[in-house]
């Protein structure tokens, strides 16, 4: 997919930037086209990578992967896995 291209972003990025957290609200987020850009866990389950790939390119929103699942989750400071962030429009 021409709009995703791993990446690392820094932890500070994650924990100071407005965000949602997870597939759901991402993607309501994206649907009130309030969502600049999307990252997606290297290890996120395939069927769930696609939905939001495709969303992303319907909604010309950028999508990278970077991290694990519990990397991703640790820096958001959440104790859960996350396999999806949306980084809200500021």
């Amino acid at each position: 997919m021409p709009n995703e291209n791993p990446m690392k972003i820094d932890v500070e990025t994650f924990k100071s930037s407005p965000k949602v957290i997870g597939l759901n609200q991402t993607m309501k987020k994206m649907r009130k086209d309030e969502i600049r850009l999307v990252v997606l866990a290297e290890d996120c389950d395939a069927p769930i990578a696609e939905t939001v790939r495709e969303a992303c390119e319907k909604n010309q929103v950028r999508c990278i992967v970077a991290g694990t699942k519990v990397e991703i989750g640790k820096a958001c400071g959440i104790d859960r896995p996350a396999a999806v962030i949306g980084f809200l429009d500021e």
